[in-house]
C-alpha cells in the first residue's frame, strides 16, 4: 500500500517593478514515486517537468506571468512534493530572479545534462577510429610481442653428458 505525503516549501522574494520580467528556476527535481507542483501567490503554475518521473535531468524554468508579478510586493513562490514515505525524492536550491540570468543558467546546465555528454561520446568515438587506423596500418608494432616458439628437447651445449 502506498502512503503518500506533501511537503511544502516556500520562498519569498520581494517584487520591484523595476525588475522587470520574473522567472523561478529549479535547477533538479528527482521525484522518486512523487511529483512536484509549483505554486506562485498560491495559484498552481502548469508546470509538466514536475509531473513526469524521466524529467529528474531537465532543468524547469517558469516565467512569471505580469499579473502574479504586479498583484503583491513579495512573491510567494512554493513547491509541494507528493511522494511515497518508503521513498526519497531530491530538490535542488530554487532561484527567483530577472529571466535572462536565468534562461542562461537552464541553457548551461540543458547542456551540460544533454549536449556535453554527447559531444564527449563523439570525442571518444574519434579516439577509437585513430587507434584502429594505427592498428590496422600496423598491427605487428602495436599487438603485443609472441613469445618466441619452444624447440624440442634437445641437450644444451653446456650442459654435461656422461
Amino acid at each position: 500500500m502506498l502512503s503518500f505525503v506533501t511537503k511544502g516549501f516556500t520562498y519569498d522574494h520581494p517584487v520591484r517593478p523595476a525588475d522587470g520580467p520574473l522567472a523561478v528556476y529549479l535547477p533538479r527535481f528527482i521525484p522518486g514515486t512523487g511529483y512536484a507542483d509549483l505554486y506562485l501567490n498560491g495559484e498552481p503554475m502548469d508546470v509538466p517537468g514536475l509531473r513526469a518521473a524521466n524529467h529528474w535531468n531537465q532543468p524547469v524554468l517558469v516565467e512569471v506571468p505580469e499579473r502574479i508579478r504586479l498583484a503583491r510586493e513579495r512573491l510567494e513562490v512554493m513547491i509541494a512534493v507528493t511522494y511515497d514515505v518508503r521513498t526519497t525524492y531530491g530538490l535542488a536550491p530554487i532561484s527567483v530572479g530577472p529571466v535572462a540570468p536565468l534562461h542562461r543558467a537552464k541553457a548551461l546546465r540543458d547542456y551540460l545534462h544533454s549536449g556535453g555528454p554527447e559531444a564527449l561520446s563523439y570525442a571518444f568515438l574519434v579516439v577509437g577510429v585513430f587507434a584502429l587506423g594505427f592498428w590496422a596500418r600496423r598491427p605487428r608494432s602495436v599487438s603485443s610481442p609472441r613469445p618466441p616458439p619452444r624447440s624440442p628437447t634437445c641437450a644444451s651445449p653446456w650442459s654435461r653428458s656422461a
